[in-house]
């Protein structure tokens, strides 16, 4: 029979890991999506690996930082790392399922169905193919292997194994507060999983009933919910893990009666997992109207039924009854007893899906012991596993980057106020406006008290505006800008600690500063641009443990070079230039400025970078003007030569070339860019020197 032997053991737990890896192993690709970026990539405590910060007692959920940092110290911002570690995860978790099954059931074949069942829900996805999820799968591991190693400690009495599990239940209250339940889950298991003594020669195997381990174990109890009080404590009051303040609906009734709804909707999704979100922001999930509410009323029922079915089922299958027990408790962290901002999330489901995917496999196992029901019973379970694998693969594919993600969100749940914001932050980035206006304006209209939004909304305007101005629609850009200020402000409003609010604000009046300037009205350009300083020095103030708003320097460079103050505008770009190096513009504009004060020498290593990371004409004519600038004409020349590679088609460069072959006394060479150039440019601006070049190079050649 399966993995009654040491071989077939061994043969299951390799099947079994395979199992939870090849389903995600689609995942493998994918890239950062919503809170990974933030998590990992912008937070200095992995990519500097600031351990005291880490391991200090503000340190958030430090075990699953360290995980983060250890992938970051390997690959850097590669994701492919981190979605192996968290796939390589889930497949150690389904084997210590499998193990902790086989200690309650004493069935090789309802472990493994139970395992298999967890390997493959699709509900699973949230955690292991989002990075952020990581937590999940480190709280449910340490949580099994505790309570594997209490099994150990119970039946051999050893204290290494009592040691052993209460490192992993720190370890796992340190990857994710929902770990607190362990005590729980340990009472449970005291209460119906009994204790088989080993044989010895003197004394056949003895099952110790709950009574005397209670009283064996009493003081056991309290030391491990001591540790779970002190971890709630750390979690809620010293941490502050939630952002929630008053209650879901605005009245305990409501956030009761929400908490019921909670429970109903994710037994729903353990038995039938669809539709899977992403998100619950906004008017996705409803919150109950009260305890007398029908909905929240038919919730109370099936909850209360479900505790009876699970006392009704203690003299039929204590087994049973610890599953479906399991699954209530492990919830309860995630059903708002006590208040959390996150009012839902489907990665809540990972550690309570192990005791229903305990319990659909002593339901097989009792299926399959019927003999009319073998046949059935095992094409029912080979077909819901197909199933879930061919469903947990697709749901795999809307993780694969943020527009995926998104726009299945938006589909599953149109009212997500978060898919709406972040799909207009997507549209926003690839410059399609309007979809990026639709979007935010969408989301604001689910939750007009988000602050990110109107920030959002404020820096959509401004890129509009920039899009008027371009077009000539001098008064349609001001009118933009107007409507970006008000936004803005009612960003910082809601949120006075907001710098890219500030940012944008700035940006905004830098744009009607530009606006005054083409229109010939000096004074309110002025004005204006002084308004756009003191709002990008005020970003500055408020963001200045952010490397990320350094952005605003490059704002604030950028006034400057529109006025014509090129040392200053250098002041402020450096600092932009220092903290992103790769940032072409940032290269460009420095190498300008230095152009434009006649400082070639400064000038020519940042016109160098700035071709090498975006070659624009602009940059290399002027680098070529620098060296020639500075006496350097065959490195001038050089220039030229490399950007003709880049745009053969240049009548300007081929002009360049003819003046600088000229006056190198290349008369051959000479002629054949100017006649080039004048090919390529028979009636441009060019003209008139191309002709005046080509007399002064031919009266050359006569009289030599």
């Amino acid at each position: 029979m399966l993995g009654e032997n040491s071989r077939g053991s061994f043969l299951a737990t390799v099947v079994l890991f395979l199992s939870g890896f090849v389903v995600y192993a689609n995942t493998l690709t994918h890239g950062f999506v919503f809170d990974d970026l933030t998590m990992i990539y912008q937070n200095p405590q992995v990519t500097r690996l600031r351990w005291s910060e880490i391991l200090s007692l503000e340190g958030y959920r430090p075990v699953r930082t360290l995980t983060y940092a250890f992938n970051y110290a390997q690959g850097g911002d590669n994701p492919f790392g981190y979605h192996l570690l968290n796939v390589m995860l889930h497949g150690l978790n389904v084997v210590a399922l499998f193990a902790l099954f086989r200690m309650v059931t004493r069935s090789a074949l309802s472990s493994f169905a139970g395992a298999v069942i967890f390997a493959v829900h699709p509900v699973q996805t949230a955690a292991v193919a989002y990075i952020s999820g990581r937590k999940d799968l480190l709280a449910t591991f340490f949580v099994v292997t505790a309570l594997l190693c209490y099994a150990q400690y119970r039946k051999l009495r050893k204290p290494l194994y009592l040691a052993g599990s209460a490192l992993c239940f720190l370890l796992g209250i340190l990857s994710k507060e929902v770990a607190i339940v362990f005590p729980a889950l340990l009472l449970l298991w005291d209460f119906f999983i009994p204790v088989v003594a080993p044989r010895t020669k003197k004394q056949p195997v003895v099952q110790q009933p709950f009574p005397v381990l209670a009283r064996k174990n009493v003081w056991l109890y309290v030391i491990f919910l001591l540790l779970s009080i002190l971890s709630l404590y750390w979690a809620v009051f010293w941490n502050q893990a939630s952002r929630m303040i008053g209650y879901w609906g605005g009245a305990w009734t409501t956030h009761v009666g929400t908490s019921f709804k909670l429970f109903v909707h994710y037994l729903k999704l353990a038995v039938f997992p669809h539709p899977l979100i992403a998100d619950y922001t906004g008017d996705v999930f409803k919150v109950s109207k009260g305890l007398l509410d029908p909905a929240t009323l038919l919730a109370i029922l099936i909850t209360v039924g479900y505790l009876f079915a699970t006392v009704f089922l203690i003299s039929r299958d204590r087994r049973l009854t610890f599953g479906l027990l399991w699954f209530f408790v492990a919830l309860l962290p995630v059903l708002q007893l006590i208040p959390f901002h996150e009012l839902a999330a489907d990665h809540f489901m990972y550690l309570p899906l192990v005791g229903i995917s305990l319990a659909g496999g002593l339901l097989l196992q009792k299926a399959i012991q019927e003999k009319d029901r073998q046949v059935l019973a095992s094409g029912l379970f080979i077909l819901v596993v197909i199933l879930s694998v061919v469903m947990t693969v697709r749901r795999n594919r809307d993780w694969k980057d943020e527009r995926t993600l998104w726009e299945a969100t938006l589909k599953a749940a149109p009212g997500s106020y978060r898919a709406n914001t972040n799909l207009g932050v997507i549209y926003q980035g690839e410059r399609e406006s309007s979809k990026a206006l639709r979007y935010t304006l969408k989301s604001l209209e689910l939750d007009p008290n988000q602050a990110a939004s109107w920030s959002n909304l404020g820096a959509i305007y401004h890129d509009l505006a920039q899009e008027a101005r371009r077009g000539g629609e001098l008064e349609e850009g001001i009118l933009l800008s107007s409507q970006g200020i008000k936004s803005l402000e009612k960003a910082i409003a809601l949120n006075p600690a907001d710098a890219f609010a500030y940012g944008n604000l700035g940006s905004c009046y830098k744009e009607i500063g530009l606006i005054r300037q083409l229109q010939g009205r000096p004074e309110q350009a002025l004005e204006a641009r002084k308004k756009a300083v003191r709002h990008f020095h005020q970003g500055l103030r408020v963001g200045s443990q952010n490397e990320l708003i350094a952005g605003i320097w490059f704002n604030l460079g950028m006034i400057f070079v529109e006025s014509g103050y090129y040392d200053q505008a250098i002041e402020y770009l450096i600092h932009f230039v220092r903290v992103f190096p790769n940032f072409p513009e940032g290269q460009y504009w420095m190498g300008y400025s230095y152009f434009q004060i006649r400082d070639y020498r400064s000038a020519i290593p940042y016109l160098e970078n700035a071709c090498a990371l975006q070659p624009k004409l602009d940059a290399w004519g002027m680098l070529a003007s620098s060296y020639e600038a500075t006496g350097e004409t065959a490195k001038a020349i050089e220039t030229n030569l490399r950007s003709l590679n880049l745009f053969p088609n240049s009548a300007e460069i081929h002009y360049n070339l003819g003046v600088l072959y000229h006056r190198t006394g290349k008369a051959a060479l000479a002629l054949e860019h100017l006649e080039k150039a004048l090919e390529l440019s028979p009636e441009g601006p060019l003209l008139r020197n191309i002709h005046e070049l080509l007399n002064e190079v031919n009266r050359h050649v006569s009289r030599s």
